[in-house]
């Protein structure tokens, strides 16, 4: 827990940018749906929901979220459960390791895999083809077994993002059935599908922390009186004084609200991208009460007093 240095004068800032993974599968892929979705601030949990169970998108939205529907108990539990999938989907995670992790019956997983699939098939062809590029790129190294301690021969692949940053994976020993089939060694699915997302969604919060750099350095920390703190995940905290809080507020509002065109600094191949895709991203840095962004993307202000 983050406690301001101006004691009761004040507050913790934390400019938390919900969604980031599923704007930037949005990006990477390119799929016209969810890109569709994103403007359109779809809630993609009842868009599950609705999905599972053959109901409209409206229905599945009322029923989870209204709270005087009769059995809004029981579609709010469902939404739980499709909001825990939707975590384990964005890190990579199979059937059997969301069954586990999330306590749902893996034939019930497979069903959400199966309708995400159906929905977004734009991400299952970017996952293939991050997989191919990997798999086409791979060269031969030298390593210790995991197993038996003795040098064995693995492989090494690569993908290049928009943004020109190199992922390189490697291989592992493969799992007991593959190794029926006479594979020995196999790259990690979850990694394949995760370190892009994650990746690039911390190369736009970068991007954020520049311009509120810039920001805090222009106003000389707004007097001495606001700094930067540290970031977690996607979330951007602040350290404020109260006589200065509207103005943070404001002033990082502003620049989440900035778009990829209009950011002038080294941005090397992920305009053309992401423009390209007709995805349009906040990459600036920013801070609001319940703002909500092109894409139902929230930038939540929440400022904490001493000793909340």
């Amino acid at each position: 827990m983050f406690i301001s240095r101006f004691g009761a004068d004040g507050v913790m800032l934390e400019a938390d940018y919900s969604q980031l993974e599923v704007v930037v599968q949005g990006v990477l892929s390119g799929d016209p749906q969810l890109c569709e979705d994103l403007r359109n601030k779809i809630d993609f949990h009842c868009k599950r929901v609705s999905a599972q169970f053959g109901i409209s998108y409206e229905d599945a939205l009322y029923w989870c979220k209204d709270e005087h529907y009769e059995d809004h108990a029981l579609w709010k539990k469902r939404r739980t459960k499709a909001k825990n999938f939707s975590f384990q989907r964005a890190y990579g995670a199979g059937a059997a390791a969301i069954a586990l992790a999330t306590g749902m019956d893996i034939e019930e997983v497979k069903t959400l895999i199966t309708n995400e699939e159906i929905l977004y098939p734009g991400i299952v062809k970017f996952n293939a083809d991050v997989e191919s590029t990997v798999l086409k790129s791979s060269v031969p190294f030298g390593a210790v077994d995991e197993e038996t301690g003795e040098w064995k021969h693995y492989r090494r692949g690569e993908w290049w993002s928009p943004t020109r940053t190199r992922y390189v994976f490697r291989t592992h020993n493969a799992p007991d059935f593959m190794r029926k089939q006479g594979v020995e060694d196999s790259y990690s699915p979850p990694e394949l599908k995760n370190y892009p997302v994650q990746g690039t969604g911390g190369e736009f919060v970068q991007a954020i922390l520049e311009l509120l750099f810039r920001r805090f350095i222009g106003t000389d920390y707004y007097g001495g009186k606001a700094f930067l703190v540290n970031t977690v995940h996607d979330c951007v905290w602040i350290d404020c004084h109260k006589d200065v809080l509207d103005q943070v507020a404001q002033d990082v509002q502003r620049a989440v609200e900035r778009r990829v065109g209009d950011y002038p600094v080294n941005r090397r191949q992920i305009v053309p991208s992401i423009e390209s895709r007709g995805v349009k991203v906040p990459i600036g840095g920013a801070v609001a009460v319940n703002v909500v962004g092109d894409y139902g993307c929230n930038f939540r202000l929440q400022a904490q007093e001493v000793g909340d």
